[in-house]
This record gives structure tokens, C-alpha cells and sequence, in this order.
């Protein structure tokens, strides 16, 4: 899916564990990280201050959704 950022959860290393995201059609989707992600904390910001979209693959698991690639 592709969204606008509006949270980025991390851990005290710049390591993303999490996103809340809204697609275009309006839909918030959160979004955890298990396995370390390419992408990190500081980038995720950057797409949210800028305004940018990424995509995000995933699977869903239960409730969760979990992040398995991150792109520009």
C-alpha cells in the first residue's frame, strides 16, 4: 500500500519498528516491523516532514500487519 506517513516508532537506534500511515482513501493503517527494515527511523521522517509517500509491502498476521519491504 502506499501512504502518507503520520507516526514513525522506533527504537533508540534509528531503527524503524513501526509506521502509521494514511492511504489516499483516507484509510490509517499501522504497520509493525519484526525483522530489521532498509529503511530507517531518520529516512521515514524525512518522507513525513516532506510529505512524501512510500510503499509499503506487508503480510498480515492476526491483527498485525507486518512490514516485509519499504520503498520510496
Amino acid at each position: 500500500m502506499r501512504g502518507h506517513i503520520l507516526a514513525v516508532v522506533e527504537r533508540g537506534d534509528d531503527v524503524l519498528t513501526g509506521l502509521r500511515i494514511r492511504d489516499a482513501s483516507g484509510r490509517v493503517w499501522t504497520f509493525t516491523a519484526e525483522v530489521e527494515v532498509e529503511l530507517t527511523a531518520s529516512h521515514a521522517r524525512l518522507h513525513q516532514v516532506l510529505g512524501q509517500t512510500l510503499l509499503v509491502s506487508y503480510l498480515a498476521r492476526g491483527d498485525r500487519l507486518l512490514i516485509t519491504e519499504i520503498t520510496d
